[in-house]
């Protein structure tokens, strides 16, 4: 799955975080699962029954 930002952002600031030792790009005052999600990872976690992907909600 890929996200993106509806309205691109002029010259927004960025920065790199840490998750689970992984650099990960995010503009300056994003939220965490969205600078995840604009990165790339297809699911945060898994139904330990089901097995279905989950993404933040």
């Amino acid at each position: 799955m890929n996200f993106r930002p509806i309205f691109e952002e002029k010259a927004a600031k960025r920065t790199i975080i840490q998750v689970n030792s992984v650099p990960v790009t995010a503009r300056v005052g994003q939220t965490l699962a969205l600078a995840l999600l604009e990165n790339g990872p297809d699911h945060f976690n898994v139904n330990p029954i089901s097995g279905k992907r989950h993404l933040p909600a």
